[in-house]
């Protein structure tokens, strides 16, 4: 038998649920604290119901903002998905309850667009295929793929968070760090690190080494031990130093981060170890365990499917030229965290009518200060602004509205300079969701 052979045959292997079903556990907890968040920071009301403008995904546009209290009450049936989890019932219910309400949600605006919520939706829809089978006595298994799945999709996020920051200005110029950590001065618990070149170098190519090589450490029994120690401090690290500040947009990311430690450890040694706390002694009887080799063909063609996806997607930016951090191009759905940080300025000028004086729009009467501050680092969102800016000039009688955006940004600390034309009439350009801009002005070193 080959080598492939053999691994397609273990990829089947019955093994015990009980990890991954707690690992789900600790994932409702994550939803409800997610709800909760969203309701704290007021996200219908002042993120999705008080902008007159959304800045929506590309094919997304046909998703539109609910009454509020329907909103409410999808957010209620968030928070009702993630409690079910919490106690293992109607679990797919609750799964698809989720998908659809969090899916919602974040397409709905893509300002609020984070990393972590792209993988929540990734996982949510990995366990809609988890269906465990019991044994004689009771005990749960799961296929091996389901687990190994599970693992890979929390390495990928690891690994390519790694592989963007194998660039000049990450290794030579050691940016975004130096400037990300210039809000650390603003954490009462830690001391001004940007003061430090010690924390400045350990976290720069610390952090490098560790996202490259932390999931291949969590698979080897070898180094798993000491592989989870510095998992946990890693993201605590993070959960303490990167929360504040302009840049403190991680949220509750590294908790959840360490949750899913628990898929790296051995599922007998866990099971073992609940069953003791839970009392639960007739699971651990033995019994024959159930078979799941019927189930090969299709799922070895939809694994295929999705991993080369989650493998190949992220690096699309690689097939077209520019900077990825500054075109925006790609930058969305490829694990590029605390890749970049970006200061700049947009202001928006119309004419309504050939002849007529150019006019400032005030934007802040159109979109919240979030829409605004990621509109400055991202031309597409420009170009956007100006459609609708466009539209709303039409339906006033103006047969001819120009728009014309000057902006003013600063990549990594360098000096600022513009994204795009402002002596051309943005609503005369066109946007191409399948490669960089052309519009958009190259970075200049």
């Amino acid at each position: 038998m080959s080598n492939f052979a053999r691994f397609r045959q273990q990829l089947f292997r019955p093994t015990d649920a009980t990890s991954v079903q707690l690992f789900l556990r600790l994932f409702g907890v994550v939803v409800i604290l997610q709800a909760i968040s969203f309701t704290n920071a007021g996200y219908i009301a002042q993120g999705i119901l008080a902008p007159r403008f959304l800045f929506q995904y590309d094919f997304f546009s046909f998703i539109r903002p609910l009454p509020e209290d329907a909103m409410k009450f999808l957010l209620l049936l968030m928070s009702a998905s993630g409690l079910m989890l919490v106690l293992q019932k109607g679990v797919r219910a609750a799964l698809i309850t989720f998908t659809l309400s969090f899916g919602y949600f974040f397409l709905l605006e893509k300002s609020y667009y984070n990393n972590h919520f792209y993988l929540f939706l990734l996982i949510a829809f990995i366990y809609l295929f988890c269906r465990p089978r019991r044994d004689a006595n009771g005990k749960q298994y799961i296929p091996y793929w389901m687990l190994l799945l599970l693992q890979v999709q929390i390495v990928i996020v690891y690994f390519y968070g790694g592989l963007v920051k194998l660039n000049p200005d990450w290794l030579m110029r050691q940016q975004p760090m130096r400037i990300l950590l210039q809000d650390s001065s603003q954490n009462a618990l830690l001391p001004d690190l940007s003061r430090s070149d010690f924390a400045l170098y350990l976290l720069t190519y610390g952090g490098l080494a560790f996202d490259l090589l932390i999931g291949f450490a969590l698979w080897s029994k070898k180094y798993r031990k000491p592989a989870m120690i510095t998992a946990i401090a890693f993201n605590f690290s993070n959960l303490t130093i990167f929360n504040f500040g302009d840049n403190g947009d991680i949220g509750g990311f590294p908790v959840f981060m360490i949750f899913t430690l628990i898929l790296f450890l051995d599922p007998e040694f866990v099971a073992t170890k609940w069953n003791a706390l839970t009392g639960n002694k007739k699971a651990t009887a033995p019994a024959m365990p159930p078979s799941f080799d019927t189930e090969r063909p299709l799922t070895l063609t939809l694994l295929a499917v999705y991993m080369s996806f989650q493998l190949l997607f992220p690096l699309r930016h690689l097939l077209f030229p520019g900077n990825t951090n500054w075109t925006t191009f790609a930058s969305r759905f490829a694990w590029r965290m605390k890749s970049h940080s970006s200061q700049g300025t947009v202001r928006v000028f119309v004419r309504g009518k050939t002849g007529e004086p150019l006019q400032e729009i005030n934007i802040g009467n159109l979109i919240n200060s979030m829409q605004r501050f990621y509109m400055t680092e991202n031309p597409v969102m420009m170009w956007q602004f100006a459609q609708y800016l466009g539209r709303e000039l039409n339906d006033r009688g103006n047969a001819h509205p120009e728009v014309y955006v000057h902006s003013m940004l600063s990549l990594n600390g360098r000096p600022a300079q513009p994204l795009v034309d402002s002596t051309v009439n943005m609503l005369s350009l066109e946007h191409n969701p399948f490669a960089p801009d052309k519009w958009i002005l190259p970075l200049k070193d």
